[in-house]
């Protein structure tokens, strides 16, 4: 693990997330000669620890609930349905599934991985969306419904605006890069305008996905 890096950590439920926080750090305090690193003791509370003298540390957080502090390298989403009832239930599936493209991706730094452990309780689960975007991506096509009704020219063009805005998103330092953050957001919203979409597809699928804030 890269000092450095900040890991979100992810489960069913905040407080179990929690749990498995207060587990790593511990292993981090207890074999700190190992790692060449010890925790923060200023700021190593169970769900949002820190490496001293590192920007890197983990935050835990609740499928569904709200993730605070700053973007990661990692986000870690471990058992995201409790059991068959949650997994069963349509409401929870898409309640899982937005919270991960407007909550959970939108905390990811440019370069981020995700890794998803989690039973397949049912083929439309959150798993069921990563290998749909995976098949999707292997066949050329990138952005799901949006991507699939444009030409090979336009995902690109696409693809390099939702590059230039999630760049911009993290690397935010005065009012004229937030500026241009939100000229980016423009360029893609007038583009996919164009194209037919109307304003609920454009700000779910993708400016959504893109907050400023």
């Amino acid at each position: 693990m890269n000092p450095e890096d900040r890991i979100i950590l992810t489960s069913y439920e905040a407080d179990f997330a929690a749990t498995w926080g207060s587990k790593v750090r511990d292993i981090f305090k207890e074999h700190k000669d190992v790692f060449g690193v010890n925790v923060n003791d200023k700021n190593a509370a169970r769900n949002r620890w820190d490496i001293a003298d590192h920007r890197g540390g983990m935050g835990t957080a609740g499928v569904g609930g709200p993730i605070t502090g700053k973007g990661a390298e990692i986000l870690i989403i471990d058992d995201p349905v409790k059991n068959a009832e949650q997994a069963n239930s349509p409401t929870y599936r898409e309640k899982a599934k937005d919270w991960f493209n407007s909550t959970a991706y939108t905390r990811l730094t440019p370069t981020g991985k995700v890794i998803l452990i989690m039973t397949r309780w049912h083929e439309d689960d959150l798993g069921g969306k990563f290998l749909l975007q995976r098949e999707l991506k292997l066949k050329g096509i990138d952005g799901g419904v949006i991507a699939s009704t444009l030409d090979a020219t336009e995902i690109d063009e696409l693809a390099m605006a939702m590059e230039l805005i999630q760049k911009r998103r993290f690397n935010l330092t005065d009012n004229s890069d937030r500026s241009a953050l939100e000229k980016e957001k423009a360029r893609a919203f007038r583009f996919l305008s164009s194209k037919g979409f109307n304003k609920e597809i454009i700000y779910k699928a993708v400016l959504g996905q893109y907050n400023s804030d």
